[in-house]
This record gives structure tokens, C-alpha cells and sequence, in this order.
């Protein structure tokens, strides 16, 4: 196989392996099984490219993080060359999301969007909405002392 030709896979493989990790709460062992490279790559690649510090400025919601991974999976089927077991791999992390615990940031995510589904809505009243809302900053102020004081 030609050089230039392997250098372009693993650079592929590269860029697939850190999507994998910014989108998803996969291990790099996960990863490393999924893309077809050994852990120490994986892990060369990922201290490299300050995947940790990115992943940190980029924290999403455990559901964004399930959408991301049901498009990654979408892509896997599209792609031949990728095996039965990867497809298998990214779908066992799909469930293991599904089933984990609720976040506290998919906690205010869901008044958010309880909130934005309320405005949208011809008969409930803008004052109701505003003391929901405020009720609902309370719980998560709450939410966030509370788990701080249990670390």
C-alpha cells in the first residue's frame, strides 16, 4: 500500500476517532476498537490534539450526545467498509446513554425546552409562564448547590 495512501487513513481515522470522543462519553478504548487502531494511537492522538480540553469548552447534553452518535451510526450503515462489530460498538454506546442517569445540564435543558414549548402556546398566560420559569431557576440553582456540597 502506498505511503500517501496510509498517512490519509489514519489521518481519517484521526478525525473519526475525535468526533467519536467530542461527541460521545465512549472510552478511548471504545474508540480506538471502533476506528481500527491500537490504544496507544488513540491515545497519542487524543494528547496530541487536546481532545480532554476540547471536550471540556464543548460539554453538550447527554441527549445531543445520542443524536451525535445515532448520525454517526446512520454514517457507519452508509459505509461499507465499516464492520457489522463497529455499527454493533456505536450502538451499544447509543444504549448505554439512553439508559445512564439524567445530567443536570439535560435537567435545564428540559425546562428549557418546557419553557419554550409554553411561549408557543395561545392560552397559557406570559405570567404563568415567568413564574414556572422562575420556579424552575430555583430547582437548578438548587440542583447545582446541592451537587457541589456532594463532591
Amino acid at each position: 500500500m502506498n505511503l500517501c495512501v496510509m498517512k490519509s487513513e489514519l489521518k481519517a481515522k484521526n478525525l473519526h476517532a475525535e468526533e467519536i470522543f467530542m461527541k460521545t462519553g465512549m472510552t478511548q478504548k471504545e474508540i480506538s476498537g471502533i476506528v481500527g487502531v491500537s490504544e496507544k494511537t488513540l491515545s497519542n492522538w487524543a494528547k496530541a490534539g487536546s481532545w480532554e480540553e476540547k471536550k471540556l469548552l464543548k460539554a453538550s447534553s447527554k441527549q445531543e450526545s445520542i443524536n451525535n452518535l445515532y448520525q454517526i451510526l446512520l454514517d457507519q450503515t452508509r459505509d461499507k467498509s465499516i464492520s457489522a462489530d463497529e455499527r454493533k460498538k456505536t450502538t451499544s454506546a447509543i444504549k448505554d446513554l439512553e439508559d445512564s442517569r439524567t445530567t443536570i445540564p439535560d435537567k435545564i435543558e428540559m425546562c428549557m425546552d418546557i419553557i419554550l414549548w409554553m411561549r408557543k402556546q395561545p392560552d397559557i398566560p406570559l405570567e404563568l409562564i415567568k413564574e414556572i420559569n422562575r420556579y424552575q431557576n430555583e430547582y437548578v440553582q438548587d440542583l447545582i448547590k446541592n451537587n457541589a456540597t456532594n463532591k
